[in-house]
């Protein structure tokens, strides 16, 4: 995983913080069909569900981006 191409396709945004999202830890997750697609036909193939896919390569992202940001000191 190239994890410095992703933080190139990732721009910040404002967020609530009486959100409800923020509160019960869910989100919604807007995939364009083509990717829906792709991660549901993977899951299937696997047997595992998509919701732990994504899981398991947030946690993976967020390890090595912050050990980067150790090796930094920051």
């Amino acid at each position: 995983m190239d994890i410095n191409k992703i933080d190139e396709q990732l721009k910040p945004i404002e967020t609530n913080s009486n959100s409800r999202s923020r509160h019960y830890g869910m989100m919604g997750l807007a995939l364009h069909n083509d990717l829906k697609d792709r991660l549901k036909t993977y899951s299937r193939k696997i047997n595992v569900p998509m919701s732990k896919i994504i899981r398991t390569l947030i946690i993976s992202y967020l390890d090595e981006k912050e050990q980067q940001l150790r090796e930094k000191g920051k």
